[in-house]
């Protein structure tokens, strides 16, 4: 970075306002250089932001576009949020790690220290047979002997095979986990980065790497409105936010980035920057960079990774009750079963504040909101939107004694939510041939194996951070 008392400092372009961009945004912000964030869409958080809702009975609701979980092993988005000023403990509803399902299933970690909280949630194991709750046991001693490291990849599925898991126990249990971290069918998902979930968090010595971390306000609250404020008021440098603006075009050089916004028929002039992240989705990526690949072939082999990455999408539904329902934890599993329409994985309870679209909070006024979760293809793809509301009602009245009625519902789908999370994955990398130009996201490539994650809010902030990093020591 440039003197600042010799000259202005270095301009530096973040091409998305998702949470890795803007975890980039705020680390180079830090550092001291003049920071432009440029988003697309009229909303940042990228697929974790707010989404405003009028209910039927005239009420604002800010929703998610999908429900998320943090745990406490996301030490650097935990850090992050602090960092900003966010109040993490008022934020989260924190509880030691349980699994309570609609049909009686109840395992619940204690707040002993590890790993005697995790022999008491097996212990106390509710729902589960004696030999269920020593093949957990095993499955993790095994975990553990191998130091959480596979020979060569495989699906989940072979996994639990290979490592004698009982058909109903993965059924109730280990579907249920690998379908919420890594929202890939176990039939094609990847073991290897199961297995690092569950090392940081099942496996980890600190028993609060475990714990489960619900929001208590919706996911613009966090990160995204937290940087708004921090790049408008204690950034060192001046730096500006650019919502609803779209680059059309992106030109890299030995001495700078230049980026020009706009329409596709209507291109703004070109800006120049000192260097740029790009922390947009793959495609968006892979769309950015392919000018650069007519004349530089060094891109094409990042281009391909972009575009080879297949996706799998989430439905939230939202359901509006006339009470709270009155469930033993404010996060519950499902019975999925889609041959009966029962398309849910899991449901929250939303009800303890109801947030308008200005971010006050005002009491639940007695109103039930219940997010209800399905996670990657299946059968509910197939259908309307009204026939899923009512089934999904249906499912709920069945396995949770909510009334099969309810008031208003809301359906949101992002039918690109993660990339599969598919064995040995060929990931982009975050570097590009030019050092002035670095790739974030939550799907781009680590070095060790053993570090991937899937499209998680922590695998995000740690590529913004990285990529943000890099081009610190390239403009140092």
């Amino acid at each position: 970075m440039s003197d600042a008392k010799t000259s202005a400092p270095s301009r530096v372009a973040v091409i998305g306002g998702g949470w890795a961009g803007l975890a980039a945004a705020v680390r180079l912000s830090e550092a001291g250089f003049a920071v432009t964030l440029f988003e697309a869409s009229k909303t940042l958080g990228g697929r974790a932001r707010r989404v405003p809702w009028k209910t039927v009975d005239g009420r604002v609701v800010a929703l998610d576009n999908g429900q998320h979980i943090l745990i406490g092993a996301y030490r650097d988005t935990l850090m992050l949020l602090r960092k900003l000023g966010v109040d993490v403990p008022h934020a989260f509803e924190r509880t030691p790690l349980h699994l309570v399902g609609a049909q009686g299933l109840r395992l619940k970690a204690s707040s002993q220290k590890a790993p005697w909280h995790l022999l008491a949630m097996i212990l106390t194991a509710k729902g589960l047979g004696v030999d269920e709750r020593l093949s957990i046991a095993t499955f993790m001693l095994r975990a553990k002997k191998v130091r959480w490291m596979l020979d060569a990849d495989c699906t989940v599925a072979e996994l639990f095979t290979a490592w004698n898991q009982p058909r109903q126990l993965t059924h109730k249990v280990w579907e249920p986990l690998c379908i919420a971290a890594l929202n890939t069918p176990m039939e094609t998902a990847s073991a290897q980065v199961f297995l690092n979930v569950m090392r940081d968090s099942l496996g980890s010595r600190a028993a609060r790497d475990s714990d489960l971390l619900l929001p208590r306000t919706d996911l613009g609250g966090l990160l995204p409105d937290a940087t708004a404020r921090f790049l408008g008021r204690r950034a060192k440098a001046p730096s500006e936010l650019r919502i609803g603006t779209r680059i059309q075009n992106l030109l890299v050089d030995e001495s700078s980035v230049t980026l020009a916004s706009g329409t596709a028929t209507d291109i703004d002039a070109p800006t120049r920057f000192d260097a740029a992240v790009i922390a947009t989705p793959p495609g968006e990526a892979a769309r950015l960079m392919a000018p650069m690949a007519l004349r530089d072939p060094r891109y094409r082999p990042l281009i391909e990774a972009c575009e080879a990455l297949d996706y799998q999408p989430i439905v939230t539904v939202y359901l509006l009750y006339r009470e709270p329902p009155r469930w033993p934890a404010r996060m519950l599993a499902l019975e999925s079963a889609p041959h009966v329409d029962h398309f849910g994985q899991w449901a929250f309870d939303r009800s303890e504040r109801l947030d308008d679209a200005a971010g006050a909070v005002e009491p639940a006024a007695g109103r039930g909101l219940v997010a209800v979760v399905i996670s990657a293809e299946g059968a509910h793809r197939e259908i309307e939107n009204d026939a899923l509301v009512a089934a999904v009602a249906q499912q709920l009245a069945t396995q949770c004694g909510l009334s099969s009625q309810p008031l208003d519902a809301r359906i949101i789908v992002e039918k690109r939510a993660t990339f599969a999370c598919t064995p040995a994955l060929q990931r982009p990398d975050i570097a590009t041939p030019h050092a002035r130009l670095v790739v974030a996201g939550d799907y781009v490539s680590e070095a060790d194996p053993a570090t991937h994650y899937p499209a998680t809010l922590e695998a995000a902030v740690i590529s913004g951070r990285r990529a943000a990093d890099r081009l610190l020591a390239t403009l140092s």
